[in-house]
């Protein structure tokens, strides 16, 4: 250890994973089946290196052994950090034991229940970790996640559902493997057209001087004819290809114009609600202004009154004017706006 001290005799400090395929060996000899593998054993690298490292470890060593009953892989890990050298923090179901037997006995549980719950949470820990390894690895490998014994159904319905994922999972990959063609039968096309075209030429330099020229000259006229069959239906594939990838651009472009016509039409509803509200903050304004100054005037006049000074006709007509003005732009239509000298006047 790095305090100096030795490593406990029963202290685990390698984790040890082995993961099983049903082919059998001699099932090696079917390209298919080795396809299958292959990809099998990809996916299980790519998960068990993601799985050691959100456990606190690093994969380090991974061997496939195709020589026994199945096909099966070893995989070690080692965890980092802190806890190099204890294997045990990394493994689900003895991390979820310890955890859930420290918890019980903080509780208060007796021993012997805290065991019991350690040992029901170190299982369900590890079902859990099977269905996770099931979902990214077994799954699109064409694998079941239990057995028939464990779903209780007959053989018979278990084989049938084994042999559906596995045809499924085949037609999956023909169609990846079909793609992979289909694009290097179309390198192969431009590769063989070039060089049938440099060839054409050599034979037609050729072609008045030997008979032999012509009969390659034939010859290649015959595997171009062919290859431009070849080559007008892989055209066809990809001219339906690109119709419909210009039918899905017309769907998306229309959809755009749409949107950035609605958004327009958004924009100018926007700037007139704004013109109108500036209209309103303008007259509010000017509406405020005219009544401090009416306020104003009448505190003069009030304030003269009680001085005993009479203001004069004029100056009581000017800030009539100016109420009579202010209330001329308040009444409703109809009223008359003449100035009030009669005895009722308030």
């Amino acid at each position: 250890m790095r305090t100096g001290r030795r490593v406990r005799r029963d202290q685990h400090t390698l984790l040890t994973i082995v993961a099983s395929h049903p082919a059998c060996p001699e099932d090696l000899a079917d390209p298919v089946v080795a396809r299958l593998v292959d990809h099998w054993q990809r996916r299980n690298l790519t998960y068990w290196q993601e799985w050691a490292e959100r456990r606190g470890g690093h994969l380090h060593c991974a061997m496939l052994h195709p020589d026994e009953g199945r096909v099966h892989l070893h995989l070690y890990a080692l965890p980092d950090g802190q806890a190099a050298g204890r294997a045990h923090t990394m493994h689900p179901g003895a991390s979820a034991r310890d955890f859930t037997i420290a918890e019980s006995k903080a509780r208060g549980h007796t021993a012997k229940l805290a065991v019991r719950l350690g040992h029901q949470a170190y299982r369900a820990a590890m079902r859990d970790c099977q269905t996770e390894y099931w979902q990214a690895v077994g799954a699109p490998s064409g694998l079941l996640r239990d057995g028939p014994r464990r779903r209780r159904v007959p053989r018979a319905t278990f084989l049938a559902q084994q042999r559906a994922l596995h045809a499924a999972t085949m037609a999956e990959d023909a169609a990846g493997h079909a793609l992979s063609r289909l694009d290097a039968t179309e390198e192969l096309r431009r590769q063989i057209l070039q060089d049938l075209e440099a060839e054409r030429l050599v034979i037609v330099e050729r072609s008045a001087s030997t008979a032999a020229a012509s009969e390659r000259v034939r010859i290649a006229h015959r595997a171009v004819h062919a290859l431009y069959n070849q080559a007008r239906e892989v055209n066809r594939v990809l001219a339906d290809r690109h119709a419909s990838l210009a039918r899905r651009d017309d769907v998306i472009a229309e959809a755009k114009r749409q949107v950035d016509a609605r958004a327009d039409a958004a924009t100018t509803l926007e700037k007139t609600v704004l013109r109108r509200e500036q209209a309103v903050e303008q007259r509010s304004v000017a509406l405020r202004r005219r009544e401090l100054d009416l306020a104003k005037r009448e505190a003069e006049f009030m304030a003269l009154s009680k001085q005993g000074k009479n203001p004069g006709a004029g100056g009581l007509i000017r800030m009539s004017s100016s109420a009579s003005e202010l209330i001329h732009r308040q009444r409703p239509p109809g009223v008359s706006n003449a100035p009030c000298t009669g005895r009722d006047c308030g």
